[in-house]
């Protein structure tokens, strides 16, 4: 796995837990989800950068770091920060009712 496939995974997670964090304290809006995914798509441009100045600069293509990251990470992150606090709030529910026999809903 590449650094900036590991970029690629642990950012939205990232960004995934301090939405689940704006949830439970209820200062979610649209506003603060905007700048979330601003700084994520700020992060993975900067990583990419970082990662094609390594494997060195006569092979940096501008247009493929553009083009292809609009394409493909955007739509599939922003779904995935949507997704992920529910996510780790039913592996939440299933871990303490289950697993540990002792859950206490949080909401």
């Amino acid at each position: 796995m590449s650094f900036l496939q590991l970029c690629i995974l642990l950012i939205p997670g990232l960004l995934a837990a301090e939405l689940y964090e704006k949830l439970q304290k209820q200062i979610y809006n649209l506003h603060l989800f905007i700048i979330d995914t601003a700084r994520f798509t700020f992060l993975i441009l900067f990583f990419n950068v970082i990662v094609e100045y390594i494997r060195g600069w006569y092979d940096f293509d501008y247009q493929r770091i553009s083009v292809q990251f609009l394409i493909k990470y955007i739509p599939l992150n922003i779904v995935f920060i949507f997704i992920a606090p529910y996510f780790y709030k039913l592996i939440d529910y299933f871990w303490g009712r289950f697993i540990t026999g002792k859950y206490k809903s949080k909401f």
